[in-house]
């Protein structure tokens, strides 16, 4: 019989080595596919395999139109999982609002559009922020995220943030230092596992805990709440949490397209994926 052949994209060159990239093609194999790595701006032909699974195209924010075609081709060519229409929701920090509207306890977050008038003290004196952190609503791994406060004021970078497709404003968590951001990561449908991250901004490397820790109470409603406003199935997800001054855990991230998942902190999660992948493509 015939291996499914299965696409993990990838990006060239990667910004920072991906601890789980060996474990995973193993595990593919293992559970009956042909793993094959390739990048997304490659020349290569996408109906050649029978799944496409976005794992590490964490340079997809400096080529978001580009990215958001080639999704379109791939899903055109095979099955694209997560789907389309999640890549195009989620690969936008603006799905925060979406989010909110729909009752889910997220981060405050303003957001600055291009062309709206810059006025970064306004901002904070309105919203009663004193500290706070700048990032574009298309980004990843931190990229140009930067703190400011009402004693040092940025209103440069936020010009810059917005004139280049949007800046989201937010305020800084106490709770991202203690007791820390949580990355709550699902594979197929169900938690799989949580790890701990440290704060990063921009130029930081990321720091996570060495293994799996528990879902802190009070969290899983959250978690629950922000994965049930997406209507199609995921193949993978992570839902970044945060503890709010009244103890109640927000929101901070939904990663639907690229996350990492630390796999390696979880070894039983390489191989629910893995056969989750192998299941899918043996759908086509």
């Amino acid at each position: 019989m015939t291996l499914p052949r299965i696409a993990l994209v990838t990006c060239d060159p990667m910004p920072e080595p991906d601890p789980d990239e060996g474990l995973l093609e193993n595990a593919i194999r293992e559970a009956g596919g042909e793993p094959v790595s390739v990048g997304w701006r490659s020349d290569f032909d996408w109906s050649s395999v029978a799944l496409a699974v976005p794992r590490t195209t964490w340079d997809y924010y400096r080529h978001h139109d580009e990215f958001l075609a080639w999704a379109e081709r791939v899903d055109a060519a095979t099955t694209l999982l997560n789907p389309l229409s999640v890549i195009r929701a989620n690969t936008d920090k603006r799905y925060l609002a979406t989010l909110e509207r729909a009752g889910v306890p997220v981060v405050p977050t303003a957001v600055v559009e291009p062309g709206d008038p810059i006025d970064l003290g306004a901002l904070l004196e309105e919203r009663g922020w004193d500290e706070v952190v700048l990032k574009p609503t298309v980004g990843a791994a931190s990229h140009r995220a930067r703190r400011a406060s009402r004693s040092d004021l940025t209103d440069e970078h936020l010009a810059n943030l917005a004139r280049d497709g949007g800046a989201l404003v937010q305020p800084l968590m106490s709770g991202v230092v203690e007791p820390g951001e949580h990355s709550c990561v699902h594979i197929d449908g169900e938690l799989s596992h949580v790890i701990r991250k440290q704060p990063r901004l921009e130029g930081d490397h990321e720091s996570v805990s060495e293994h799996a820790i528990p879902l802190p109470d009070g969290a899983a409603d959250t978690v629950a709440q922000a994965l049930a406003t997406i209507d199609e199935p995921l193949l993978y997800g992570r839902v970044d949490v945060v503890r709010a001054d009244d103890g109640t855990w927000v929101v901070m991230e939904l990663e639907l397209t690229e996350p990492s998942l630390f796999l390696k902190q979880h070894p039983p999660a390489i191989g629910r994926l893995a056969e989750a992948m192998v299941r899918e493509a043996r759908r086509t």
